[in-house]
Order: structure tokens, then C-alpha cells, then sequence
């Protein structure tokens, strides 16, 4: 049903060639109504007594014909639209662990300052990258234990790095099985198919292959190997090099070939420390192997628009059935892809992609994609700019952009995005008022 208040072109500026089409129509058509060359050489007044103008009813239809088809393709090119079909919004989900060893090899300064300082550091960027999915962590030594359970806010994590130091843990040793049996009960418990375990060390046992091989089933196991092969002494925080019960000082290297081996299970990923982001990249594109979508549980939608251009393609069908004379089909064919290929593509940042898909669409293929820095540039609803770009860690971005908006939704994301940024006391200002306004959300407050 064409709603008339909803009715535009998806792509307007493709209207503006319809004029230009109809001159090089006419003006190439003009030859039909001249006398061959005589035109050129007798005055037009003279030459009506001196030869007679064919007629070609063809000809005198055809200029018609395909004015009447240019403005139908260039219509449809223009993508009219004037209703909106409702998109679930999806999001992934995805359980990962990060299991990090506190055991006191990693105070070794074979990598500067020090391998926990380094991983700390590697860590922070690591969860940044974490836009979306639950993340939680565990610590271990001689025993493990869970410093945060999996939750969708890396930054509750990161805020916890700079205390995470060997001395903290009451068990020595470095019992990396526990570790991950209790990882994959986190995982377990999250409801999730399947989970990353993101193992932080510098020592893997000898028989630790087999085991994980047993135990990790459909999950994927991604070994971050921390050290050097030349290593160094363990300085320990007293001032002292920690000694073996014979009162050598104990130098810990890093075994690469037996950390290799395990590259030869399926699921497991070793990568070594690198100065640069290539470890952390090689890791983060791991999880794109094992992505789970689910519905959005606050059922937001997506209004996409539905093209009605191509109904006129088909109605021209029959239209070019009259054309069927040599040359013409083909001319017409040269000249629509002659014009596509000849568009100036700087021209509001023309692409491809602009021809089949408004700006909203292309930043919803982005959105899905996990690519939110590029979709909130190009979202052009406010809302979805917001939300996109609180996904990519933008929170400055997304209060600009949901402060401009005054529903709840919006107002309750923008609160998210004050906390967020770091700014809770207006962020809980903009949560009382929604809870005045609103007291039956008081259970959900409570609850996040």
C-alpha cells in the first residue's frame, strides 16, 4: 500500500539524468526529419517542393520509445520506496576466558620490564578489541581462582590488571590444568556451544597435549607464550633471585618446539609474543571462526525499505519488444553501462554499493559484520550511529549521538554510555530520572 507521507528515492540524484538522457535522445534522433544531405545545401522553404519527406512510422515512434524507457530505468535506478520491512537486530555471542599464570617465573626480565608487566599491557589492548561477546578471567599459580566471571564490560577487567602481580597468589606452583578445567566450567555454565580460552603463560607441561586434547571438546584454546628460549633469572620482589632447593639460582626459558607440538591439535592456536599487535590480531581472528548470533533480547528491529524500482524493469519488457531492430537494443545496452561506468564516484562518497543500498543499509551489512567504527560513520539513523558506536568503545561518539534523542531506549543507552565513559554521577542522574518516570524498570536497574 504506497503511503504518500513515506514516499522517496533511495538515491535521488539519478533523477537528474532523465533531461540530460532526453537531449542526447532528440538531438540524435534529429537526422530522421531531414531530406538526407539536401537539407544541407537547399533552403528549407524551397526544399519541400523539391523532394518528398520519407515516412518511417518507426522512426517517428522510436525517439518516444526510449525516452520512455530511459526515465523507467533511471526511475528504478533511483530506488523508489514507501514502505519499511522490520529487521531483527542480532548480536553475537560469545563466551571467552582469559586465563592468565601468576606463577613467579613470570617476574623474569628476559622481555622488558618483565614478562607480567609486558602481558599486562598486551592484555589491556587485547580487550579493547573485545566490542562484543562476555569475557572473563581467571588467575593461577599453584591453585586458580576466578577474578571475574564473563561479563559483556572489558573494562571492569581491564580497571583489575594493574594489581594482577605473582605475590597476590597463596599457592605456589603452576597447576595450568586447573586452570582450565575451571575455564571450561565458566563456559559451560554460560549456555554457550562454544567457547575461546585465551591461556596466558610461560611454561606448558610435557603431557598438558593429551590432556587438553580430552578435555576441550568443541572449544578453541588460543596459547599466548610468554619468554624468551635464552631466559633469564626470576628476580623476585625482596631483591633476591629465586634459588632451587640446591641453591642454584633458576633460570626459566621458553621451550618453543614442545608449545609447537600443540599447534598440531585442531583447535588449538600458539602464538608467540610479538613487539607489535601481530600476536593479538592472530588471536582475535580465531573467535570469527566460532561466532554464535542470537536475537536481540530487548527485541530491537532495523527498518529496512523495500525497493519498488524493480517493478518497473518489468513493466518496461514489453516496451522493448518495439525495439527489436538492429542496433537499437544494443546501442540502449552501450549507453545505460556507459553511464554507470562515466559516474563521478567522489560525488557524496559514491560506490558501487550506492546504486542497490541506501546509507543505512550498507552500515547494517557493517553492523552484523562486527566492523562498528564503519557502520556508525555510516548509519545515518541517530539511534543506530549511538549504538554502533558504543559497540566500537566510542562513548563520547554515542552520548553525542543519543543526547539528540528523547525516548527511553535512547535514554537508557546514553546513561550506559556516561558510565561507560567514565562519568557515573551523571550517568546515575539520567537512571533516577528514568526510574521516576518510569518505577516498573526498577527490577532491571537493579539487576544490570
Amino acid at each position: 500500500m504506497l503511503e504518500i507521507n513515506e514516499f522517496h528515492f533511495l538515491r535521488p540524484l539519478w533523477l537528474i539524468a532523465i533531461p540530460l538522457f532526453y537531449c542526447l535522445i532528440f538531438i540524435s534522433y534529429k537526422k530522421m526529419f531531414r531530406i538526407g544531405n539536401w537539407g544541407n545545401l537547399v533552403e528549407p522553404h524551397l526544399l519541400k517542393f523539391l523532394a518528398a519527406k520519407p515516412k518511417n512510422k518507426r522512426k517517428d515512434y522510436l525517439p518516444w520509445l526510449l525516452s520512455l524507457l530511459s526515465t523507467m530505468f533511471l526511475v528504478a535506478l533511483a530506488g523508489p520506496v514507501w514502505e519499511k520491512i522490520p529487521q531483527p537486530v542480532y548480536e553475537k555471542k560469545n563466551a571467552r576466558i582469559i586465563v592468565l599464570d601468576l606463577s613467579y617465573s613470570m617476574l623474569a626480565n628476559d622481555i622488558k620490564p618483565s614478562r607480567i608487566d609486558r602481558v599486562r599491557y598486551k592484555l589491556e589492548d587485547l580487550l579493547r578489541n573485545f566490542n562484543e561477546g562476555e569475557t572473563g578471567l581467571i588467575c593461577f599459580a599453584g591453585d586458580a581462582f576466578i577474578i571475574s566471571p564473563l561479563t559483556n564490560d572489558p573494562e571492569t577487567i581491564i580497571s583489575m590488571l594493574p594489581g594482577l602481580r605473582p605475590e597476590i597468589m597463596p599457592v605456589l606452583g603452576s597447576n595450568t590444568d586447573i586452570a582450565i578445567k575451571m575455564a571450561l566450567d565458566l563456559i559451560d555454565r554460560s549456555k554457550i556451544k562454544t567457547g575461546h580460552i585465551i591461556l596466558v603463560t610461560d611454561e606448558i607441561d610435557g603431557d598438558f597435549a593429551q590432556k587438553i586434547k580430552n578435555n576441550l571438546g568443541s572449544n578453541r584454546l588460543s596459547i599466548l607464550s610468554v619468554g624468551t628460549e635464552s631466559g633469564s633469572p626470576i628476580l623476585l620482589p625482596e631483591g633476591n633471585f629465586l634459588k632451587d632447593k640446591d641453591g642454584n639460582i633458576v633460570i626459566t626459558k621458553l621451550n618453543k618446539i614442545s608449545l609447537k607440538n600443540l599447534n598440531k591439535i585442531s583447535n588449538v592456536e600458539v602464538t608467540f609474543m610479538s613487539a607489535d599487535d601481530r600476536d593479538l590480531k592472530k588471536i582475535i581472528s580465531l573467535e570469527s571462526k566460532d561466532v554464535n548470533f542470537e536475537e536481540d533480547p530487548d527485541k530491537k528491529t532495523f527498518d529496512k525499505w523495500k525497493e519498488e524500482g524493480p517493478w518497473l524493469i518489468i513493466m518496461a519488457l514489453p516496451i522493448l519488444s518495439f525495439l527489436f531492430r538492429k542496433g537499437v537494443l544494443f546501442g540502449i545496452s552501450c549507453f545505460i553501462v556507459f553511464g554507470i561506468q562515466i559516474t563521478p564516484k567522489t560525488i557524496q562518497a559514491f560506490d558501487w554499493n550506492d546504486l542497490w543500498l541506501r546509507k543505512d543499509q550498507q552500515a547494517e551489512l557493517l553492523f552484523y559484520d562486527g566492523k562498528m567504527e564503519e557502520a556508525s560513520k555510516k548509519f545515518q539513523n541517530e539511534e543506530w550511529k549511538g549504538f554502533s558506536a558504543y559497540r566500537s568503545g566510542d562513548y563520547e561518539k554515542a552520548i553525542k549521538n543519543f543526547s539528540s534523542l528523547n525516548d527511553l531506549r535512547s535514554s537508557y543507552n546514553l546513561a550506559n554510555a556516561y558510565a561507560m565513559s567514565g562519568r557515573l554521577e551523571k550517568s546515575l542522574e539520567i537512571y533516577n530520572k528514568l526510574l521516576e518516570k518510569n518505577p516498573e524498570h526498577s527490577k532491571n536497574a537493579h539487576s544490570r
